[in-house]
């Protein structure tokens, strides 16, 4: 069967829009509501990284929890090949797209394979500008060392979206949509502890609108 080259258009029109609702949530009723996910294909960086799960997994639109399909990260451990000399405190971080945006919530996709615990109290931060700075002594670091660092710093117009100690394990095993508002270009996942391990499938940044109202409003400058 050939395909006319309208007829050709017309399919590649319809995966366009097959992916974008995958990519986007869509609330249907009077007034459409579209849930803009501002953390697809945002520059993503972490802590560290073992088994070749880097931080631009989470943010590449596939919501799978298994680790096997290429799609979740995974931060460096103290043991195996890829063992790094500190695993405490990691974290993963993105840059929103368009900058500067009014965030409402944020959802999360945990691994589904095993691992749900790994979770267990993450934070959630907004900010303005970057949580992670250069190590001083990054050029004695071995290859197998992290060269960032997550800097709490005192920033005024950091959001702190609270502890999740209180999520059972069943609920961590998601997807955890939580509310965390605030106006930020970077969102941060922070599980704080000694020797932890940090694995997402994907982290989605939503803020809701009313498909009458243009998406730019809703940035900041």
């Amino acid at each position: 069967m050939f395909l006319t080259v309208e007829g050709a258009l017309a399919r590649a029109e319809l995966l366009r829009r097959n992916e974008w609702i995958q990519n986007h949530n869509i609330h249907r009723g009077r007034r459409a509501r579209v849930e803009v996910n501002l953390a697809l294909d945002g520059l993503a960086t972490q802590h560290s990284t073992s088994f070749h799960g880097v931080a631009g997994r989470a943010v590449d639109g596939i919501t799978s929890g298994d680790f096997a399909r290429g799609s979740c990260t995974h931060t460096g451990t103290v043991e195996g090949p890829d063992a790094i000399s500190d695993a405490d405190d990691p974290w993963w971080s993105v840059v929103l797209r368009g900058g500067m945006a009014r965030v409402r919530r944020v959802t999360i996709y945990n691994r589904a394979d095993c691992c749900t615990e790994y979770l267990r109290g993450f934070r959630i931060l907004l900010s303005n500008q970057s949580l992670v700075s250069s190590r001083d002594d990054a050029s004695e670091l071995t290859e197998n060392s992290f060269s960032h660092v997550l800097e709490l710093r005192s920033i005024a117009e950091m959001v702190d979206c609270g502890s999740t100690d209180h999520l059972s394990l069943l609920a961590l095993e998601g997807p955890l949509a939580l509310d965390c508002e605030g106006v930020a270009s970077h969102v941060t996942i922070w599980l704080p502890g000694s020797q932890r391990i940090l694995s997402l499938c994907e982290v989605q940044v939503g803020l809701m609108r009313c498909s009458g109202i243009p998406l730019p409003s809703l940035l900041v400058d």
